[in-house]
Order: C-alpha cells, then structure tokens, then sequence
C-alpha cells in the first residue's frame, strides 16, 4: 500500500469512529447503546488481581527529591561566588580598606600636670571612594577635665567630620587637662567611625597617642623623724604645693598608715576615718600644710611605712581621691630607747582633761634598757600654761623650783636614782593644780603642758661617761567652770508680785526666779538649765526678757532654760545671761513654820566644745528666803498661820 493509501485509510477510519459516536449520540435508541456501553465496561477484564499477594512489593514511584536537590545546591553556589567576588571587588577591585584611613596625630611628648594639651589630627582618606558620616572620637584617660573649665571631667571629645573624599584630608584640634601621677604614662585613643557608599556596615580606623607627664600639679613634701621610740608621739607635716598655672580645685590628702600607729589629733579635721583630708582649692603657688600625730608602737629595728597621696576629690564618693597626682612613702624605724620613760596623768596615758581650779596626781615610771647600769640619773618636770597655779604642786621625794616651775628628781631626793641596774626600774609623783573661777584670773581654751625628761650616763666603749635622755610630753585640757545662779524676788525684776510676805498658809504669794549663768574659759554648745517646781507651786508664764527660750511642761512641773551656744567669758569677761520667770506659792497649813522649796535643784549643762567634753552643775533648792534687802532672814520666809 502506498503512503498516500494508507493515509486515506487512516483518514477513513478516523471518520468512521467519530460518524459512529455521532449516531450513537442522536440515535432514538442511545438510552439502549448506552446500557451496552456499561455492560461492555463491567465485562472488561482489566487486569486487576483479586489478592493482595498480587500486588507488587515496591511500586515505583518517579521521585523528584533529585532535582530539588540540585536546585538548593546551585543557589547556595551561586551566593557564597557571588559574596566572594562581591568581597574581592569591594575591597581589592577599587581597594576600599579601614587601613587607607590614615590618622596622624602630633602634640607633645611630655605635658605638666594640670596644663593644658593641645593636640593636632590630620586625617587622610586614600581609598578611591569617598567616607560618609564620618566621626572623630578621642578617648582621654581617667583624670582628664575639661581645658575650658577644669571643673568639668571630659572622659571623651566627639566630633562630627562628615565626607571625606579620595585623597583629601581633614584637620581638628582637640585640648584638655590631664592630671596624674609625676612620671607617669598617658594613652589617648584617636578613632574615626565612617561609612561607605551601598553599604549599612560602620567601619572605624584607631590609632593611639602616648605622652608622659613631666610634672605632677601639685608637689608633696613630707616632714618628720627619721626614728621613732616606740610607745612615744610622732608627728608629721605634710605640705602640698600647687605647681599648676591655674586653681587646682577640690585637692585632698590621704595616708595609708602601718601597723602599730594609732591616730591621736591633726591641725585640721580629716573628713574621713582619721586619714583623709580635704584640701579645698589651691590657687597658683600657694602652698598648704598640714600636720597629723599619732603613737607609733613596735618591735626594735622594725620600719613602718607611711604612704601620702594627693588628688582631686572623686565626683562618685567624696570621701576618697578620683584623680591622683603623687604618691610619697616615708619611713619611720621603730628604736627601744635606752632609758624609758612614761607619764600618767589622773592615771591616764592618752590626754587628759580636769576641771578648773582641780588638784590632780601625775606619775613618771623608768626604766633601764641597757645591759650595762645607769648612774646620776635625774628626772625633770616642766611644768607651763597660763591655767598653772604654782601654789599647788607638792612632789613626793622631789623638789619644785618655783623660779623655772620645774620639779626636780636627783639621786640627792632619791637614791634609787644614783645607780640603775640594767633592767631596774622605779617611778616617781607629784600632783599640781589650776587656778579656779573664784581666782579671778582670765582664760580661754586653759592648757597645762607637761613635759618629762629623764637622763643619766652611761659608759661607752671607750670608758667615756655618755649622756642618754629619753622625754615624753602631755597636753592636759582644763575644763571650762560653767555655773546657774539663782535668787528669789519680791519687790523687785520684771514682775509686779502680789501677796502676803511673809506667806500664810491657804493665801497665794507671787514671786519672780531670777537665773544667771556663768561660763569662764570655753565655749559650750547645747547649753541648758533644767529644774521642777514642787506640785504647790505653780507656773504663771511670765518671762522676761522674751528673747530667751524658757519652756514649761504640766507633766511633772519641768522647766527647761534653752541657751543654746554660751560664749566664753560669760560672767568674766561678759555680761551673764539671765532669765526670770513669775511663779505662785499657796502654803498648806502643814507648812506654817516652815521655808519650803519653790524651785528645786537647778542643772546647768554643755558640750566643751575645747575639752570636746559634756559637763554640768547645779545649785542648791531656792526656798522661800527672799534675796532683797528689807527681808530680814526667816521673818519673811517661813510660812504663817
């Protein structure tokens, strides 16, 4: 058959199938064809087994996990080449690097402390593209402050620089104030933060500045003993110098103490456990000393370490140093001596204080610490102060020469001291006094000094008698005399009083307390006057003058007088301070005969604000004996029918 045939052929019995559906479709009979049609489907074998077992184990199954696969594995590919060609053309193709920002920074090598600093930076850009929000920072180290005002502490400087192109460059000046230790290094940290062009990373270029400081603002000077005997005062004095141009503001001075010292006073207050000091500002070569004594306590040969600091005052706790500037040691070596002495007084090693016009017991122990003996040993008081009442010293088996005020121990008084044993030792008394209030005699902040020497001789190695003296000193603070007084008035003070004199009982008499205070050498502070009155006496309210604070209470009859601050001299050297208050006596027929109390015992007290001690004193019940003249004793003071 040809192709053309088979062709037509094909045709022909394409065009039989579909004239053969179109019949079945618009037959009157499709209904019929139709049923044919599904019995012919139900009567199909198909080929479909009727048990599981037939059915194959694996069916397979045209998998596309293959693909996918080699989808994620291209894409993955495709990125990290891309980063890695992106990278290499950002940073190698146009040569963009954090190192093609050159930072050059030029300013001094050394700088005083406390002067001002001056710093030039130049940056350059030698990327071929241009930096973007570009900022300049500059880390100062800790105890930098601010050159516009040292007041102010400047621990970073920023400064917006904006665009920097390819090949340009851009200058800044930067100043501050560095404070520090002499000798010390300082590091300033330089950093330029930018961004480029299609990218959100900030890059940043450092570089690092270092410079010493000459100087430190402030000099420290230290002054005391090279040896100290142990048990014994030391003292030191500290001298701080400004060696700024300008005010060093809030300066302070700490000490590290060793082992053994024990804090005893200064010239100034420390603000801080007995070491720390607050210096204040210090104008341009102004220098400010201070003084500090303590009892130093140790072995023989041993050294104590005593190390000073100055600084600024820390803005985070007042009480320690922020920035510090020097940093002194000074050594002490603790020596036994070679005769001990010691004084006590009213049995007191440490500062005593006494009351005016006091007789007290001092006493002077000895010791000999050599390995040899001692001969013509002698012991030596002086004694000094102005509150020093020479009528009152007696010393036991010594000899006071009033021409010096000196007592006097020699081997002639006592004859233990013609020869010690090493090892021997003795002790010796005197007592001494002040003068009183009742003397007359004027003062203010009353001191008696006492200053113990003991030598005598020893034989040294080539048989020639040598001198040894060992002294000690005592300051001892005499109190001030603080004193009430009071009297009771009828025609006379502020009141007009009324009532029968002298009293009769179940009849009221008015009288007027009046109250005085005395205070001789030292200024008191909280000072006050307190007393009750009997529950047959009562309170009017009459004060006089008004300017005085007097308060009463109901509960218990209390008075209180409030004087506050009494100034030294009160009574002496100036006016007394009074007060008077009215009060109303009704007497009890169980009273007839008798002087009752109206006022009961008065107390005056205070803080010593010299001796840094509370005191107070009374004075005796005031009865109804009247203090004026034409009251003749206890006619007009006992009570009557």
């Amino acid at each position: 058959m040809s192709e053309k045939e088979s062709g037509q052929s094909d045709l022909r019995g394409d065009h039989g199938r579909i004239d053969s559906l179109e019949r079945d479709l618009y037959s009157r009979k499709k209904d019929q064809i139709a049923q044919r049609k599904r019995r012919e489907l139900h009567t199909r074998d198909y080929g479909v087994s009727d048990s599981w077992d037939d059915i194959p184990k694996e069916i397979p199954v045209k998998s596309r996990r293959p693909f996918i696969k080699i989808i994620l594995a291209a894409s993955i590919a495709f990125f990290v080449i891309s980063a890695i060609f992106s990278t290499f053309f950002f940073f190698k193709g146009v040569n963009i690097s954090p190192s093609n920002v050159v930072i050059h920074v030029e300013g001094p090598a050394l700088v005083g402390g406390g002067e001002e600093l001056d710093l030039q930076i130049t940056i350059k850009n030698n990327n071929p593209v241009p930096i973007e929000t570009a900022d300049l920072i500059v880390e100062y180290p800790d105890g930098t402050r601010s050159a516009a005002n040292v007041d102010i502490e400047q621990k970073r400087h920023r400064e917006a620089l904006g665009t920097v192109n390819p090949g340009e460059e851009v200058r800044r000046s930067v100043s501050a104030v560095l404070f520090g230790e002499e000798g010390s290094n300082k590091m300033i940290d330089v950093v330029v933060e930018y961004r480029v062009r299609g990218s959100n990373a900030i890059f940043n270029t450092e570089s690092q500045y270092e410079l010493a400081l000459s100087s430190s603002p402030l000099s420290l000077a230290i002054d005391s003993l090279e040896e100290a005997i142990s048990g014994q005062e030391v003292s030191f004095t500290a001298t701080v110098k400004s060696n700024s141009t300008s005010v060093v503001q809030d300066a302070m001075l700490t000490v590290e103490y060793p082992f053994g010292f024990e804090f005893i006073d200064a010239s100034e207050d420390p603000i801080f456990a007995n070491r720390t000091w607050y210096l204040g500002d210090i104008q341009p070569e102004e220098e400010v000393a201070l003084t500090f004594r303590g009892t130093l306590s140790g072995q023989d040969g041993e050294e104590r370490v005593f190390r000073f600091v100055t600084g600024l005052q820390s803005e985070v706790d007042s009480n320690r140093i922020g920035a510090e500037f020097i940093k002194v040691s000074e050594s002490l070596f603790i020596k036994r001596p070679f005769i001990t002495a010691d004084l006590t007084v009213k049995g007191e090693r440490n500062d005593v204080v006494i009351e005016s016009g006091e007789e007290v017991r001092a006493d002077i122990s000895w010791a000999n610490n050599l390995t040899t003996q001692i001969f013509d040993g002698e012991i030596e008081v002086q004694i000094s102060g102005d509150a020093f009442d020479r009528t009152k010293v007696k010393a036991d088996s010594g000899f006071f020469r009033s021409v010096d005020n000196k007592v006097i121990w020699t081997r002639e008084t006592d004859s233990d001291l013609g020869t010690i044993p090493s090892g021997g030792s003795g002790n010796v008394s005197f007592t001494f006094g002040t003068f009183g209030i009742d003397s007359g005699r004027q003062f203010n902040n009353p001191v008696i000094n006492l200053d113990v020497t003991v030598r005598g001789k020893r034989l040294s190695d080539g048989s020639v008698p040598e001198e040894i003296v060992s002294t000690v000193s005592k300051e001892v603070k005499v109190q001030t005399d603080l004193a009430v007084t009071s009297k009771l008035l009828y025609n006379t003070g502020p009141f007009t009083n009324t009532g029968p004199i002298p009293p009769k009982a179940e009849q009221e008499t008015t009288y007027t307390v009046l109250l005085s205070v005395l205070n001789s050498s030292n200024e008191i502070a909280n000072g006050q006057v307190v007393m009750t009155l009997p529950p047959y006496v009562e309170w009017v309210g009459a004060i006089s003058p008004l300017t005085e604070n007097v308060t009463f209470s109901p509960v218990g009859g209390r008075i209180i007088w409030n004087l506050d601050e009494i100034e030294a001299g009160v009574g002496t050297t100036r006016s007394l301070r009074e007060v008077a208050f009215q009060i109303r006596f009704l007497p009890s027929i169980s009273q007839i005969g008798d002087t009752p109390i109206l006022v009961n015992r008065q107390t005056v007290s205070g803080f010593d604000r010299f001796t840094e001690t509370q005191i107070e004193s009374s004075r005796a019940p005031l009865d109804t004996f009247i203090n004026e003249a034409g009251f003749i004793g206890d006619s007009a003071a006992k009570v009557t029918p």
